[in-house]
């Protein structure tokens, strides 16, 4: 089910500060765009232990969490815009 956002139109945002949007992208699956990265955090636990101590465990914690993110149906597109300053 599509949600609703509450601005529509962002580049009418980016104009009105002076910058002129000249690329839009959406993003329907975010969570898939960055689902391999995760994956590979995951497969690699072990050696970012290894090399990383105590430190990796918060990597591998949002890492897991993500993939289980990734695996529920997308909530929300992600827009980026690419703009330049007149």
């Amino acid at each position: 089910v599509p949600l609703e956002t509450i601005q529509r139109d962002y580049a009418l945002i980016f104009r009105t500060n002076g910058l002129v949007p000249v690329d839009k992208k959406t993003l329907r699956d975010a969570q898939e765009h960055a689902a391999p990265f995760w994956r590979a955090v995951v497969r690699d636990a072990s050696q970012l232990k290894d090399e990383m101590g105590a430190s990796s465990e918060m990597l591998i914690a949002e890492a897991t969490h993500m993939l289980e993110i990734a695996a529920r149906p997308p909530r929300v597109d992600k827009v980026y815009y690419l703009c330049e300053k007149p």
